[in-house]
């Protein structure tokens, strides 16, 4: 009743009040007791006035959204220099960058008028406030389920229906998971509660609804008495080691055209029971090496049959040779990896392993290949990883000894124009061992019309004459001489 009393001040010389509205005007320093008056009775309070200069004017909330035809009431304070705080929102000037977002009014209201964002700011007296960010959102108007009217086999798949929120300013939103659904008949058709993922349980028509922010879509889901086709096992083929187990599993096709995992249990069945085992649930288990075939049914519909083969159990990987002398840097060494099974059985699994070297610094190890190369003096551990298992590891020293002398053999060959001639180049250390060299020396031709050399010490003939041959590690030579006829 603000506006319906008569407000008179104590002492206008500190502040005048309008009689009417309230809204005080300051006149000096001091305090005065303002008085409201309304049908004979009348309030009281104390006005003080000081000389503190005004510094900063705060807006809040600093953020805000509304939907369109919304309000937002903002407020405003502003800090004077001795560090008192008054609220200014009546009287100070307020502006909206975007009046066509939002408009706001002199008391701080603002109204979102459509889709988007507008700064509210306050100003008085020179000052300006910090920006307020007002967000406008656009009002929701509707929401639509889709399909409007699904028809699906009773007892078969489940299906997605999709609700969408159209708002005013046109755009549309997915808001499947952020709805409630619900089934007017769950024992004709159901729908998961804030999936939408919706089954046909006997034959009949059901409303499904699907409510989103006070709206709500609907649509009529028809059962039908569908029919079983066929059913698929995957995977069609695999394999399982003795002991160990493999999930098959049965997707049901039915008479509407949907596929999906069969939810009805099934019978499963091994043709051969002493080979694999399957549960009830479709867990194959082998039990020894061979080849089964696996089905499942429902009534008269049967599966194909998947082929389950049983592998023996891998027992061991080794790993070869186990190096009794150094190899030095610079000098290769290949290992082997062999896979023992339950049965007795091996194979070289060289190229299927993962292999490491323990110290890479000393030597390098190929990750699939085995090959071993000295790269300075020490000792490592190599080992190989296949089929879940790792070998035992290997020590393999790296000699500090120096290369003191090649040999390439053989000495001298005598090769046709056009054939080819591998050569060896074999290292002798200070410590007196010797190594296998060829693959990690440099070849070279003395004359390359004559006889070219790969870098794996294979040479070429070319033409008539005669070439020397030369392996080169750092400052050591070794020499051969090709003659071509």
């Amino acid at each position: 009743m603000t506006t319906l009393s008569t407000w008179t001040s104590g002492t206008p010389g500190t502040a005048t009040i309008g009689t009417s509205t309230g809204v005080p005007t300051l006149v000096a320093d001091g305090a005065t007791v303002i008085t409201a008056t309304f049908e004979g009775i009348a309030g009281t309070a104390v006005l003080t006035v000081h000389s503190g200069i005004a510094e900063s004017i705060t807006v809040a909330p600093a953020t805000a959204s509304i939907d369109v035809g919304g309000t937002q009431p903002f407020t405003a304070t502003t800090l004077f220099s001795d560090g008192t705080k008054c609220d200014a929102t009546a009287g100070v000037t307020w502006t909206s960058s975007a009046v066509s977002i939002a408009t706001i009014a002199s008391g701080g209201v603002a109204t979102g008028v459509a889709a988007g964002t507008a700064t509210i700011t306050a100003s008085a007296g020179g000052l300006f406030s910090n920006s307020a960010t007002l967000t406008v959102t656009p009002v929701l108007t509707s929401v639509t389920v889709s399909p409007a009217f699904p028809t699906l086999d009773a007892g078969g798949c489940p299906f997605q229906l999709k609700a969408t929120a159209t708002y005013s300013d046109g755009t549309t939103s997915d808001v499947t998971t952020l709805s409630t659904w619900s089934s007017s008949n769950p024992s004709i058709g159901t729908v998961g509660a804030s999936t939408g993922i919706a089954m046909a349980v006997s034959p009949g028509s059901t409303t499904i609804s699907a409510t989103f922010d006070g709206k709500t879509g609907t649509a009529t889901l028809t059962g039908t008495a569908g029919t079983l086709v066929a059913i698929s096992v995957t995977p069609s083929a695999a394999s399982v080691a003795a002991g160990g187990t493999l999930q098959f599993s049965a997707t049901g096709h039915w008479s509407d055209g949907s596929s999906c995992e069969m939810t009805t249990p099934t019978s499963w069945l091994s043709s051969a029971p002493g080979v694999a085992t399957v549960s009830s649930g479709g867990l194959a288990t082998g039990v020894t090496a061979g080849t089964t075939t696996i089905t499942t049914s429902l009534g008269a519909v049967t599966s194909n049959p998947a082929t389950l083969t049983v592998t023996h159990v891998l027992t061991s990987v080794t790993v070869t040779p186990d190096p009794s002398l150094p190899i030095h840097p610079g000098c290769p060494e290949q290992f082997t990896a062999t896979a023992t099974y339950s049965d007795g059985t091996m194979a070289d699994v060289t190229t299927l392993s993962t292999w490491s070297s323990s110290v890479a610094a000393v030597v390098a190890i190929g990750a699939n290949t085995g090959f071993a190369v000295g790269v300075f003096c020490g000792t490592t551990n190599i080992t190989a990883a296949f089929g879940g298992m790792t070998s035992a590891a290997v020590a393999l020293t790296s000699s500090c000894g120096t290369l003191v002398s090649i040999s390439v053999t053989p000495p001298s060959a005598l090769v046709a124009a056009g054939a080819t001639q591998p050569f060896t180049a074999t290292g002798t250390y200070s410590d007196a061992t010797t190594c296998n060299i060829t693959v990690t020396t440099s070849w070279q031709s003395s004359a390359t019309s004559v006889a070219t050399v790969s870098s794996g010490g294979l040479a070429t003939a070319v033409a008539t004459g005669s070439a020397t041959i030369t392996a080169i590690a750092g400052a050591v030579l070794g020499n051969a001489t090709l003659t071509v006829p």
